[in-house]
């Protein structure tokens, strides 16, 4: 009986010990996601002055709860129209945010 005990406490520790390394600041977050709008406008940049108009640009995606990559192909144009297109929805977003919710819920 003192072994199945001892075998709970090690795995409730091990368990505690996961959720207490998993947790980040939100202001250390918040620069992550600036750091990377800046690194994507950079790229984006890059991409339009070096890139032929029909050359294809290819690039891999990390997909949120796989270990497992995506590969994404597009011209310079669409990288450049997609990049803005989300930058544009994010700021609308963030604006909406702002004003508060006009369906008052």
């Amino acid at each position: 009986m003192s072994f199945n005990k001892l075998l709970m406490t090690i795995f409730i520790s091990c368990l505690l010990a996961a959720c207490a390394s998993t947790s980040g600041s939100g202001s250390d977050q918040a620069e992550a996601v600036v750091a990377s709008d800046s690194v994507a406008e950079s790229e984006d940049a890059e991409i339009t002055s070096l890139a032929a108009k029909d050359e294809k640009i290819c690039k891999t995606e990390a997909i949120t709860g796989s270990r497992f990559k995506r590969k994404l192909c597009a011209t310079a144009e669409e990288w450049a129209r997609m990049s803005e297109e989300s930058s544009r929805m994010i700021n609308d977003s963030n604006i909406r945010g702002m004003q508060g919710n006009p369906d008052g819920g």
